[in-house]
Formats: C-alpha cells, structure tokens, sequence
C-alpha cells in the first residue's frame, strides 16, 4: 500500500539542513521524494528507500501537508544550488575530500563537472562517468571507491540513481553519497537555481510548470491522488 512508502518517507526525513551534511568516516546516503515519485513508485520499489540515511522532502507540498494535520517535520531540500548541493560542495572543500560525479548523458556529464569546477574551484574533482551504466554498476562502483572520492551525487533517475546508492553503501564504500536528480543534466551550461521569488512563496511548481517539458502533466496524473492519500495517512498517525 502506499502508506508504506509514506511512512519510510516521513520517518526518513531530516530536521534540517546540518542533518544531511556529508561524513566522510562512514557511509551516509541521502536521496530526494516528491509527491510524483511516491505515487509513481512501484511497491516492489519500496524496500529501497528503507536504506537510506535521509529521504528529504523535494517540495513544499508534502511538508505544507505536516502542519495542517498536526506533524510539522523538516525542510525542504533539493540537490540544487539554494539547497543541498552549495553546502555539500563547500563541506567537502573545507575537508579536502574529492567528489565523482555520475549520471546524465555521455557528453554532459563533462560540460557539468566543468561547470562545477567553474563555481567551486577548489573543490577537487576524482572523477566522473555518465549514467547509461545498465550491467556495468559493480565496475562503477569499483572504479568510485578506487577513486578516493569521499561525496559521490548521482544523477540517474529515480529509481536508478537510490538502487546505486544504496549498491555503494552496501559495497562498503566510506563518505556520503547524494542522488540529485536532473541537477547533473541542467548544469551542462551554467548552474541553474531556480528564482528567489519561487524560494520564498514556495512555488518553485509553478516556475518548473513553465521552464520544463512534462511538469504540468506529471501533475496532473499523479498530485490529485497525492492531496488525498497523504493527508489520510497523516491523520491515521494521530
């Protein structure tokens, strides 16, 4: 049922934004939710996200949800520049720790790291590859450890990109790994940051509606139920 993933999703969450900083003398993974993932996910899927360190909420949605029914919990935090990613990068220049990138296509994922390196120039880049890595993940996650990289983000998809985090931890892999999403795909040319405006009035949905193909659609096909199911859930934790 999906108050299962609910319920992984809520339990998961972290207080705030110094919660899911990285560690780099064990493995910490840390992944992202919406409401169109949780939806979408199939159950076989669910025991996946029971890994993780830390699911934060990406949206205001489900958090908005909290504190009407009575369950004020966490923040919310993506993998982009006005969330985790600024953070992350700069703890990891502070430590002296290297950062290997993976995901998006072959040919982006070079052009992100450069611009990655272009906004942080310490931080210290051990590698990357790209996400079309179907039979070959024990090779990636050798070639990661080896590496010596303490922050892995891994941009793939969900599930994909939560299924090699957790392939990492499960490897023995020592630091913090972070699933980000599309924020490999759309550094390409620059870092993108969503405006200030959609920050502070939490509609963040809104500008995405206009700026991305598809997000008016996933919407519709998959909020409706949320705005009704998540609530249910809420009110059965009383």
């Amino acid at each position: 049922m999906i108050e299962e993933i609910y319920q992984i999703f809520y339990d998961k969450l972290p207080a705030s934004l110094v919660d899911i900083l990285p560690v780099y003398n064990e493995c910490k993974i840390v992944t992202c939710l919406n409401p169109y993932y949780m939806v979408k996910l199939k159950t076989e899927d669910y025991h996946i996200y029971d890994e993780f360190d830390y699911i934060c909420s990406d949206g205001m949605g489900p958090l908005k949800l909290q504190k009407w029914f009575g369950h004020p919990k966490s923040v919310r935090l993506s993998f982009d520049l006005s969330a985790m990613a600024g953070p992350v990068f700069r703890d990891a220049i502070k430590n002296d720790k290297g950062l290997y990138v993976l995901g998006a296509k072959p040919g982006e994922v070079e052009k992100s790291v450069e611009t990655i390196k272009g906004n942080f120039e310490r931080l210290r880049i051990a590698g990357f590859h790209h996400g079309y890595i179907k039979g070959e993940e024990d090779k990636i996650v050798s070639e990661i450890k080896e590496s010596g990289a303490s922050v892995v983000i891994i941009g793939m998809g969900a599930p994909a990109q939560d299924e090699m985090a957790v392939r990492l931890k499960k490897a023995g892999f020592v630091g913090s790994v972070y699933t980000c999403g599309g924020f490999i795909h759309q550094t390409q040319e620059g870092m993108v940051s969503f405006p200030e405006w959609s920050n502070k009035l939490g509609l963040r949905w809104l500008y995405r509606i206009f700026t991305q193909r598809g997000m008016l659609k996933r919407l519709i096909e998959t909020y409706p139920k949320f705005a009704v199911t998540y609530p249910l859930f809420l009110l059965r934790m009383k």
